[in-house]
């Protein structure tokens, strides 16, 4: 009998899934709304799935963002549902919405005037700092500024326009945008400006003034001493044209194109290189121009006062050499004439004869020359060496009223007899030789003066007769008939030299001359640009120049020591501490005068001589091995060697307050020797008083204790500057 069939009924239960954010992404630009995003890229993920069952989350709409704000993890509600293959097999978890936290509101580009790139030549820089020319920014935006150290380089933002911390003398670049704001990014960058920092600024000594005596001028130009620059250094010179404080600068000591009878400002400084700037300009001299040349123009006269023609006309010295020749009336006409003091020399034959003229600008008309009867000659002659001279007067030693006591009898009666005469004045330097004894005598005179520049300044007389033979063959004259005048010009090493004086040697007797006449007549005098001196004299033999000068004294110095000597003001002076067994140089004091040492640590260094007399002590530590107690001498000025059975002595030095000692502390000084101290005030105090064992020597701001047999005390004490109550305070040395 068949079977019946039988049916069984299954109920399925859909799987639920959870969603997840997956690798989803929802943004939308900023618009100020909270209107919906969009799905930019990926999808929501699902957990549970039964192996490659075809199932997903679709995304039916996105709601709308909490807030308009720019921003990241937003949470946006999404109407979600399930599609596939399998779709039927399975719900979600969370009915059709889904929270998405992770939503973003992005900023927009920013849509406006861009910044521009920064202009060079308006940054201010130091060498650790640049600051850029600020910019003006669009309405309701900032500009910011960013630099990098070079074209490809990251870079590096700011808010500010100024950059510190930078390095000296380097390239970086620098560059300005509109500033990212809450709602949109960042302006374009601007092209890149390149902007050097400055090299570091000089600090080592600077350069010294130039000397307000030029080394060569004319009327368009001045040459200037060259300066000795630092070790290692080099100087370049400077001039202020328009007198306005803006100064031109050059490496050439030579300043052209100026104009005539103008004073210009000169300074010095040491010359940037590429590890540093320029150093800090110098002090400035004044120097000023040569008149523009001009015309000497004149008559010349034979003896019996007819006019000469075809005579020579020389103005000496001159290179190249200044003539012209007289016409048939006489007359004679030299144009550019520079200005100068010149022999003015006129040769007619075998005849000269000379005078002195002085040229300073203005036209000078008149200066007419007459020769005198017979073969009468006047000379002016300097040997090479020596300075230049022009003479004035030679002419009259031999007019009728003097020729008496110019010439002997024998000699005039051979020249009015058709004989000749020369007075042929000479000026001759003394070689360092020939001038030793008159110069010791000079200075046994001289006082404080140092003397230099020797001359041998003579008039040498020279007599033959119609034949032709030598009756006086350059004789010297002692003393004239008559007085000359005589233009010297000063050496440019002395033309700033301090008391320039004048003194002679005649007749075996040093003398001073002075700058009013004497009893003779005779006297000197010195022109406003100090280039010349005028001597109007008679008696004839050996000058000299003197000058002021005065004494350094150095103390204490070790074998080979130097420096000691008599010095001018404004000389550089070179001391050298020397060396000493068992010691090590331990810094300078300067125990009087008023200076400043270049470097007070090193044993050999140089300082201006002031116009006055200067003492420099050495001091000295003990470096041996015999030294008792093992302190030696910290910053005095001991002096010598030692061994352990020397006797020592301390000295005790204490400061108040509002200053300090060199050395503020016992000082250990071996029997018999020497210990320097400086008294140092704070900025704002000065020296009250020093004691010394008790007992004051005055505001003193340094103390030397010499052959010291005993323990001593120094004591400084301060006030402050302006005030007269001294600042006594604690002692700065308790011990």
């Amino acid at each position: 009998m068949p079977t019946s069939a039988t049916t069984t009924s299954f109920a399925i239960t859909a799987k639920k899934l959870t969603v997840t954010d997956g690798d989803l992404v929802v943004k939308k630009a900023f618009d100020n709304s909270t209107s919906a995003g969009t799905v930019t890229s990926g999808k929501l993920g699902l957990k549970d799935v039964e192996g490659t069952d075809d199932v997903s989350v679709k995304i039916d709409t996105v709601g709308v963002y909490a807030d308009a704000n720019v921003g990241k993890n937003k949470t946006v509600t999404l109407n979600i549902s399930l599609e596939g293959a399998k779709k039927g097999n399975y719900t979600l978890d969370s009915a059709n919405t889904y929270k998405f936290t992770k939503a973003e509101i992005t900023k927009v580009a920013y849509v406006g005037t861009e910044a521009t790139a920064t202009d060079a030549s308006k940054a201010i820089k130091t060498d650790t700092t640049v600051t850029l020319e600020a910019q003006t920014a669009p309405s309701n935006e900032t500009i910011e500024y960013g630099y990098s150290d070079s074209i490809t380089g990251t870079i590096v933002w700011k808010d500010s326009n100024a950059f510190t911390g930078l390095s000296a003398n380097t390239d970086y670049y620098f560059y300005a945008r509109v500033k990212e704001t809450d709602t949109h990014a960042a302006g374009v960058t601007s092209v890149g400006t390149k902007i050097k920092t400055d090299k570091v600024a000089y600090t080592g000594t600077q350069s010294t003034a130039p000397s307000k005596i030029a080394d060569k001028k004319t009327d368009i130009s001045i040459t200037l001493k060259t300066v000795t620059p630092p070790t290692g250094e080099a100087v370049e010179y400077g001039i202020d044209t328009n007198n306005d404080g803006t100064i031109t600068w050059q490496t050439d000591a030579t300043f052209s194109t100026l104009s005539a009878d103008t004073e210009y400002k000169f300074y010095t400084r040491v010359k940037e290189n590429d590890k540093h700037k320029a150093g800090t300009a110098s002090a400035s001299a004044t120097i000023k121009t040569k008149k523009a040349p001009t015309t000497v123009s004149g008559n010349v006269k034979d003896s019996d006062g007819s006019n000469l023609a075809g005579a020579k006309v020389t103005l000496t010295p001159s290179d190249p050499l200044i003539t012209a020749t007289t016409d048939a009336n006489g007359k004679y006409t030299i144009n550019n004439v520079p200005e100068g003091t010149y022999s003015l020399v006129i040769k007619n034959g075998d005849i000269t004869i000379t005078d002195k003229i002085d040229v300073a600008g203005k036209p000078i008309t008149g200066k007419d020359m007459q020769f005198l009867d017979g073969d009468k000659n006047t000379v002016v002659e300097a040997t090479p060496n020596a300075p230049e001279v022009a003479v004035g007067g030679m002419n009259d030693l031999l007019n009728n009223s003097n020729i008496n006591s110019t010439l002997t009898p024998e000699e005039k009666k051979a020249v009015d007899a058709n004989g000749s005469v020369e007075l042929k004045f000479t000026a001759d330097l003394k070689t360092t030789t020939e001038g030793t004894q008159d110069k010791s005598e000079l200075e046994a005179i001289a006082g404080n003066q140092k003397i230099d520049l020797l001359l041998d300044l003579s008039v040498l007389k020279t007599v033959k007769d119609s034949s032709g033979n030598t009756l006086t063959n350059g004789e010297k004259i002692s003393t004239l008939a008559d007085i000359i005048e005589i233009r010297i010009s000063i050496p440019a090493d002395l033309q700033s030299k301090a008391g320039l004086s004048l003194y002679r040697m005649h007749n075996g007797k040093p003398e001073k001359l002075s700058t009013t006449p004497d009893a003779n007549g005779e006297f000197y005098s010195i022109d406003q640009s100090g280039e010349f001196m005028t001597v109007h004299v008679k008696n004839f033999s050996t000058y000299a120049l003197g000058y002021n000068a005065y004494t350094v004294t150095v103390l204490d110095g070790g074998t080979g020591a130097s420096g000691k000597g008599n010095y001018s003001s404004g000389d550089t002076v070179t001391i050298n501490a020397g060396t000493k067994t068992d010691y090590s140089f331990n810094g300078w004091t300067v125990t009087t005068g008023t200076v400043s040492l270049v470097n007070a640590g090193n044993a050999s260094t140089t300082f201006t001589m002031p116009a006055e007399n200067v003492t420099v002590t050495a001091s000295w530590t003990f470096t041996g091995s015999n030294n008792p107690g093992g302190g030696g001498n910290q910053g005095g000025g001991s002096t010598g060697g030692g061994s352990s059975s020397d006797t020592y002595f301390y000295i005790k030095a204490t400061a108040g307050q509002g200053g300090s000692m060199s050395t503020s502390e016992r000082v250990k000084v071996r029997a018999g020797e020497s210990a320097g101290f400086t008294i140092i005030p704070d900025k704002g105090y000065q020296i009250a008083d020093v004691q010394v064992n008790g007992k004051s020597i005055g505001a003193k701001n340094s103390y030397v204790f010499t052959n010291v047999l005993s323990d001593q005390t120094i004591h400084a004490t301060f006030k402050k500057a302006g005030h007269s109550n001294p600042q006594t305070g604690v002692s700065t040395d308790e011990r």
